[in-house]
């Protein structure tokens, strides 16, 4: 018995001293050697003004095993190798590693617009020992500036061919191909022949009157009024507006409406549509053929034609321009009328006149790279923003910049029209879908 309990003794005190020493050392497994599994299918997409995304799927703690401790991202404007990763910039804040096979995100920002980025990752377990530099990828940033892009795919629009846009005050709207939409907050809702008393489903052009009421142009089906609820039409087949075929839509100083179509030029009075043609004005119109319409702050009305250069209406006389004047000799597709000066969006590149002299912006003198200018705006800090079939120009007086799907978010290089609102924006419309675009 005595024996027994000294062998119990003994056994404890083995165990004592196997479990603490006097050093206060502790019986450890073998060191973590293994480093996690390189990255191997790192992805950049999205790029904007300033940020690239990068993709990639989470690797493991040992090898592909377990979950990994910590990446380290790093771009370059160079290759990243290993002998240069140090020197590299190291992205802040990188996301914790996912479970091993799930993707990870990392939204690299703080980048400079129109620039090419090389992008790499490494990853680290808890012992710090870390993988071999991941699969390198690039990316390009866009130019400076925040966009929203609608289309058919992700919006309401009926169709991406946009040919203009307008706001009223109870909401956006959208001239389509396939019809009217309208934009509300975040809701959109479509008026066609199907679902309304629209009179074509084929718009051309919109024009917002001094009582917030939108009037819609269409190709074939006359000209509409739109109240926010219901639709006031006027056709050959109705009313004396003779031409249904309309391309331009002009509100006077004192809100009287006036249409280009391709029967001349019908002004709304309390009778009905007076028609200004090439038979009925002596000295006046050059053309049957209306391409476009706009008042001056004066009260000129200033007519485009599809061919034969433009014309000024007073209210009793027409002045005509052409090539002979300096102007262009091709069709006029839009006007501008600016403190001082009036724009032309023609065949043969942007002219405006400033009341004595012409000026010509085209492919010869300037940096645009086509001579078809389908549209042109002023935004709030007086650069010019030109509608191509090229993309979309801006002009500052001093430098040009060059919108286009490549280098921004622009939906389609066909470009229809182009606006600024009150706020700054300039609205775009192409044959690929609108876009929104602030500087």
């Amino acid at each position: 018995m005595i024996l027994r309990y000294i062998g119990v003794i003994l056994g404890l005190a083995l165990i004592v001293t196997l479990g603490c020493s006097g050093d206060d050392e502790t019986i450890v497994g073998p060191a973590d050697t293994t480093p996690p599994a390189d990255i191997l299918n790192l992805t950049a997409s999205d790029p904007s003004g300033s940020t690239v995304t990068l993709v990639w799927t989470a690797s493991g703690d040992d090898g592909v095993l377990a979950r990994a401790d910590h990446y380290e991202i790093k771009y370059s404007i160079s290759p990243i190798t290993e002998d240069n990763w140090s020197a590299a910039t190291t992205v802040a804040d990188p996301p914790y590693p996912s479970v091993v096979g799930y993707p990870d995100t990392c939204i690299v920002s703080g980048l400079s617009p129109v620039t090419t980025y090389y992008f790499a990752v490494k990853v680290a377990d808890e012992a710090d020992n870390w993988s071999g530099i991941s699969n390198v990828v690039s990316a390009t940033t866009l130019l400076a500036g925040s966009w929203s892009v609608y289309t058919e795919s992700n919006s309401g629009l009926p169709s991406d061919m946009v040919r203009d846009i307008a706001a009223t005050g109870y909401g956006r709207f959208f001239a389509t191909n396939a019809g009217l939409a309208h934009l509300n907050g975040l809701t959109w809702t479509i008026f066609d022949t199907a679902n309304s008393y629209i009179p074509g489903d084929d718009l051309t052009c919109l024009a917002v009157d001094g009582t917030g009421m939108l009037w819609i142009g269409t190709s074939s089906a006359g000209l509409s009024r739109f109240n926010g609820a219901t639709f006031t039409n006027y056709s050959s087949d109705s009313t004396s507006l003779l031409s249904n075929s309309i391309n331009s839509i002009a509100v006077s100083p004192d809100n009287e409406i006036w249409v280009g179509t391709t029967g001349g030029i019908f002004h709304q009075v309390d009778t009905g549509w007076v028609n200004y043609n090439t038979s009925n004005t002596s000295g006046g119109l050059n053309s049957n053929i209306i391409g476009s319409l706009a008042f001056d702050s004066a009260g000129y009305l200033w007519i485009g034609y599809n061919y034969g250069g433009a014309s000024r209406f007073d209210g009793v006389n027409f002045e005509d321009f052409n090539a002979g004047d300096g102007f262009t000799s091709g069709g006029v597709i839009s006007i501008l009328p600016t403190a001082g000066r009036v724009w032309f969006g023609t065949e043969q590149g942007a002219f405006s006149y400033d009341g004595s002299d012409w000026s010509v912006l085209n492919t010869s003198n300037s940096e645009l790279t086509s001579d078809v200018i389908f549209s042109i705006a002023v935004d709030l800090a007086g650069h010019r923003w030109f509608a191509t079939n090229d993309g979309v120009f801006r002009y500052d007086g001093a430098a040009w910049t060059h919108y286009t799907t490549v280098n921004s978010l622009l939906p389609d290089n066909v470009v229809n029209m182009v606006k600024t609102d009150a706020y700054g924006t300039i609205w775009i419309g192409t044959e690929g879908g609108a876009a929104a675009f602030d500087d």
